[in-house]
């Protein structure tokens, strides 16, 4: 059996110094798959084994404002079970924190299910924005998402055929500079069989 490691996202309100993972098997044996994934770039990516109680350590230094992702697998090494805890600590320098506003969109579907309601308004002059998307344990998901910015598509906002296996997730950022009004627009579609659904969730930053 394959388990998705998830939930753990920190958005890009702060200037992260370092992000520092500790994995700990619980069970006899088991195998691990970890990524770190900062600003939508992979920093980190190890696979290993560990035995009951056997930590692996992770460090990376960041040293900038973006989100980080920590993602993976959990998997059985042989017969027995598996087991593990990740334990995340990101360190950030507190004089260099945007504030930010957010709003959320989830659905499930066998279908096609279209977007609503996810829009951030020209209130604030956003720096930039976030875009965190997670699909949903047992479905499989594809998304079309585009978004835009004062009426119009910003020039690096669609995002075509996403696909998320189970839990997976991914954070899409951009840079703004400007107030102005703030939608995610598109779908996501559910695969024969199993379905789908996903949170997604659009995030503004500002000073």
């Amino acid at each position: 059996d394959v388990v998705g490691i998830r939930q753990l996202h920190f958005p890009g309100d702060k200037k992260w110094e370092t992000c520092m993972v500790e994995v700990r098997g619980t069970k006899r044996k088991q195998s691990f798959s970890i990524m770190i994934i900062a600003g939508g770039m992979v920093i980190a990516k190890e696979e290993f084994s560990l035995a009951e109680n056997e930590i692996r350590i992770i460090e990376r230094s960041i040293y900038k404002a973006c989100s980080i992702d920590v993602t993976g697998r959990l998997m059985v090494d042989g017969l027995s079970e598996a087991g593990g805890i990740v334990y995340v600590a990101c360190t950030y320098n507190p004089m260099e924190q945007y504030k930010s506003e957010s709003i959320s969109w989830s659905d499930f579907t066998e279908g096609i299910s279209c977007i609503e309601n996810l829009c951030l308004y020209d209130t604030q002059l956003w720096e930039r924005c976030e875009i965190f998307i997670e699909g949903c344990e047992n479905r499989n998901t594809e998304c079309m998402i585009t978004l835009i910015s004062d009426g119009e598509i910003h020039k690096d906002g669609k995002i075509d055929r996403l696909e998320l296996f189970g839990a997976q997730s991914g954070t899409f950022s951009f840079e703004i500079n400007k107030k102005v009004s703030l939608v995610v627009a598109g779908y996501i579609t559910g695969r024969p069989l199993t379905g789908g659904g996903a949170q997604i969730t659009l995030t503004g930053f500002y000073e």
